[in-house]
C-alpha cells in the first residue's frame, strides 16, 4: 500500500500524501478530528459479514461526509487545490481497496452502499462509477501515474529522472501507456458511458499535461522490485481491439464486391473471352492477308496428319489379323492372340 512512493522525498512533501494519511487515520484512534462521526459506527452495517469491509466503508463515508460539510476543517493545515479533492481521495479508495485485496463480490457491496449514501454527500463533488477488480487495478495505475506527475509538479524533466531510478518504474510506465490511451479513446462518444473513460475524463484528463514522446522514453535504470505484481492488464476495451479485424473484413468485402469475381461470374467472363479470341482470329484469317501466311501452314499441318492417320490405321491391321468381325451375331467382339 502506498509503496511506490515511500522512498520518494519529492512525494513526502506534496498534498496527497498528506491527505492519504489522513483518509487512513479516520474512524481510528489516530483520528484527529472530533466531528461527522456517524458512520464511524459499525452497528449499521450489520448485512455486511466481512469485518474489514465494514470498516473500510465507515471510513470512506465518513470522509466523504466531511468532505461534503466540513471541508475547510478537515483539510486545515494543508495546501490543497479543490479541484482536485475529489482525485487525492480516489487514489487513496483505489489503494486500499487493492491494499485489502477485496474481491469483485465485496467490490459490489462497496459500490451499492456508496450509491444508497451519495445524496447525503453531494457537497463533496465527488461521483463513483462501478468498477470490476480489473478496473480498479488498471485506474490505480493511471492515478499512479497522477500522483508521480503531481509530486514533481508537471515538470517532465525531473519526472523523467525520478521515474527511471525508481524501484517501481516499470509499473509506473504501465500507468503512463493507459492514460495515453485512455486520453485518446475516451474522447470517442461511444466510449463515454464506460466507467473507466467517466473516471478519466472527471478527474485525470484536466489534470495532467500528456507529453507521451517525452514520456514513453523512459529507461527504467533501477533493479525493478519483486513486491508489485506488474501483470500487464486487459486495458483495451474489447470493441477497439477488434476494430482492426472488422477494418480488414470491411475492406476485403468492398474488394471482393467491387471487384464482383464470383465463381459463376468468373465461368462467365472466361467463356466470353475465348469466344472472343476466336471471333477476332476468325475475321483476320477471312479479311486479311493474314490468311494467305497461315493457309500453307494449315494445309501442311493437314497432310501430316492425314498420313499418321494412315500409318495408325496399317498397324491395327497387322496386329489384328486374326479378330473375329462377326459382330452382327455377338454382343461383344473377344479377340484371340496366339502365343
Amino acid at each position: 500500500m502506498f509503496l511506490i512512493f515511500m522512498n520518494d522525498d519529492e512525494f513526502k512533501r506534496g498534498t496527497l500524501y498528506k491527505l492519504y494519511n489522513k483518509f487512513m487515520n479516520t474512524c481510528t484512534h489516530n483520528d484527529e478530528d472530533t466531528y461527522e462521526y456517524k458512520y464511524c459506527s459499525l452497528v449499521q452495517y450489520e448485512g455486511i459479514s466481512y469485518l474489514l469491509l465494514k470498516m473500510f466503508i465507515s471510513k470512506v463515508l465518513t470522509n466523504l461526509i466531511r468532505i461534503s460539510n466540513n471541508k475547510i476543517n478537515f483539510f486545515q493545515g494543508i495546501d490543497f487545490d479543490e479541484n482536485q479533492i475529489c482525485a487525492y481521495f480516489k487514489y487513496w479508495f483505489l489503494d486500499y481497496i487493492l491494499y485489502r485485496e477485496f474481491k469483485d463480490n465485496d467490490i459490489e457491496i462497496l459500490f451499492q452502499k456508496l450509491g444508497e449514501e451519495k445524496e447525503n454527500f453531494v457537497k463533496a463533488d465527488c461521483e463513483f462509477y462501478t468498477m470490476k477488480l480489473n478496473e480498479i487495478k488498471i485506474m490505480k495505475k493511471v492515478y499512479d501515474y497522477y500522483a508521480f506527475y503531481h509530486a514533481y509538479k508537471g515538470e517532465h524533466e525531473k519526472m523523467i529522472e525520478g521515474i527511471s531510478k525508481s524501484k517501481y518504474c516499470e509499473y509506473i510506465k504501465s500507468g503512463i501507456l493507459y492514460s495515453d490511451y485512455y486520453n485518446s479513446t475516451c474522447t470517442k462518444s461511444h466510449y463515454s458511458d464506460k466507467s473507466l473513460c467517466k473516471e478519466f475524463n472527471n478527474y485525470i484528463r484536466n489534470h495532467i499535461k500528456f507529453e507521451i514522446n517525452k514520456l514513453s522514453s523512459i529507461k527504467c535504470v533501477a533493479d525493478q522490485s519483486p513486491l508489485i505484481e506488474d501483470k500487464q492488464l486487459e486495458y483495451k476495451f474489447s470493441e477497439d481491439k477488434q476494430l482492426p479485424e472488422s477494418e480488414d473484413t470491411e475492406v476485403d468485402g468492398q474488394t471482393t464486391e467491387g471487384s464482383g469475381l464470383t465463381g459463376s461470374s468468373m465461368e462467365t467472363v472466361l467463356l466470353v473471352s475465348f469466344v472472343g479470341i476466336f471471333f477476332v482470329f476468325f475475321l483476320l484469317y477471312k479479311f486479311t492477308p493474314f490468311r494467305s501466311l497461315l493457309h500453307p501452314q494449315i494445309q501442311r499441318m493437314k497432310r501430316l496428319w492425314k498420313n499418321e492417320e494412315q500409318k495408325t490405321k496399317e498397324l491395327l491391321i497387322n496386329n489384328y489379323e486374326t479378330e473375329d468381325s462377326d459382330s452382327e451375331n455377338k454382343g461383344y467382339n473377344i479377340t484371340y492372340h496366339s502365343n
